[in-house]
């Protein structure tokens, strides 16, 4: 195939000699490479860049408010000649993303060239794609990678926070260094959020390399978590059409003496106890019967929102995303994995985060990770160290394609009182 592509490369130097030599080697040295292309497609770097920017205002800030056509037209079309992002760039030479990226970083750090606005916020644009580009996991090298981007969100919940980590120069080999951390576990589809994650933070931390647009500008470092709520509808799991879907949960109450049972109806929110029986009522959806399953922020209480697995010399090593969704703290978290099992130390405050990575032994067979938790009131201090808040929240749909963050999100500070809100983003 390589022989044939280049014999046609000779063939159009033969016959169409009014073609620039130059495109035409350029051209040849795209399609020859194309076996190790890596890369995001459009829609994908306009997704990314879009959460770092509601991820980070300090990010944000470093953005040129003039010029946001070119500069979104040049992130999402950085390579002329592939502007659909199917076969570029190279894993080495020139063509390498994280080279590319530091070349237009020097560009726009160099203090003996000055840009013009319009061309600041196009290399700006190229900056961030190919810092994004450099960042990809395996199952997106090979020729027409958009093609294998469909699957990538499907049928997922995903959470979005600041990991910041500076990128120190030289920044190729600081943007290669980062990439590892997308094959940390040995199933990247079911690392998506993981991935995902880490390419939005790495593009933050590559924007807060540039200066800001405003000097001595106050910035708000405060940065929400981001939701990115499963919405898929595939007949199976689908939410009625109209009206409710009518369910009962009961809960039992170990708070403040002997066990006490209670019982919620019509979607009230849970607020006590660990023990739970959910029963759905069954509805007509698709041609067939469905029944609705919560999607992350309607479960109550201690989940596992997120987790990876890496097999060791040793054995296996899993990482796990737990969320408190929960007004009330939660003490004795265990997780439990046939017959081993581990206890979080502290107590785990209300609607708080926390990653967890645990090595499990070498001869466990079971597969099935649970937890467990008792649900208590917050009294006395609590260590919130190892704890992410999610009080400053986002929360947006993830209909199975790459999330977008303009005009849909709203930022909900539960701290504050119930019904005070204000828009993140118009």
């Amino acid at each position: 195939m390589t022989h044939l592509k280049a014999s046609l490369v000779r063939r159009t130097l033969r016959f169409r000699g009014e073609v620039p030599l130059l495109r035409i080697a350029l051209v040849a040295t795209l399609v020859l490479s194309g076996r190790s292309a890596l890369a995001w497609d459009r829609e994908m770097h306009t997704s990314i860049v879009d959460a770092a920017l509601a991820l980070s205002p300090a990010a944000e800030a470093r953005l040129p408010l003039e010029f946001r056509d070119a500069f979104y037209r040049e992130l999402r079309e950085a390579d002329a000649l592939d502007k659909d992002c199917r076969y570029h760039p190279s894993s080495t030479g020139d063509r390498d993303a994280a080279a590319q990226a530091e070349k237009a970083y020097l560009e726009l750090t160099n203090p003996g060239r000055v840009l013009k606005p319009y061309a600041r916020a196009q290399v700006i644009g190229r900056y961030l794609h190919y810092v994004a580009d450099a960042v990809v996991p395996t199952a997106l090298k090979g020729e027409n990678v958009p093609n294998r981007l469909p699957n990538f969100f499907e049928n997922r919940n995903l959470l979005l926070f600041r990991e910041r980590q500076e990128l120190a120069a030289p920044i190729a080999r600081a943007l290669r260094a980062r990439a590892v951390g997308v094959s940390w576990g040995s199933n990247e589809q079911a690392a998506s959020s993981m991935i995902y994650r880490l390419v939005v933070n790495v593009t933050a931390d590559a924007l807060m390399l540039l200066p800001l647009r405003s000097p001595g500008e106050k910035v708000d470092e405060g940065s929400p978590v981001i939701f990115i709520v499963n919405r898929m509808d595939n007949g199976l799991a689908a939410k009625k059409t109209s009206g409710s879907v009518g369910h009962t949960t009961t809960r039992m109450s170990d708070i403040g003496g002997p066990y006490q049972w209670y019982t919620y109806g019509g979607g009230s929110n849970i607020t006590s106890g660990s023990t739970t029986t959910t029963s759905w009522s069954y509805e007509s959806h698709g041609g067939g019967e469905s029944s609705k399953k919560s999607n992350l922020m309607e479960q109550p209480g201690v989940q596992i929102a997120e987790m990876n697995v890496r097999q060791t010399d040793r054995g296996s090593t899993i990482r796990a995303l737990l969320f408190n969704n929960s007004e009330h703290c939660a003490s004795d978290v265990v997780l439990k994995m046939g017959t081993w099992k581990w206890v979080m130390p502290e107590r785990m405050p209300a609607r708080a985060l926390r990653m967890v990575e645990v090595d499990l032994p070498k001869d466990l067979n079971e597969r099935k990770l649970t937890s467990s938790y008792k649900t208590e009131q917050c009294a006395g201090a609590l260590e919130t160290g190892n704890f992410l808040s999610s009080d400053r929240r986002l929360v947006i749909g993830n209909t199975g394609a790459a999330p977008r963050f303009q005009g849909v999100a709203v930022e909900v500070n539960l701290s504050q009182p119930r019904g005070t809100s204000k828009a993140l983003i118009q």
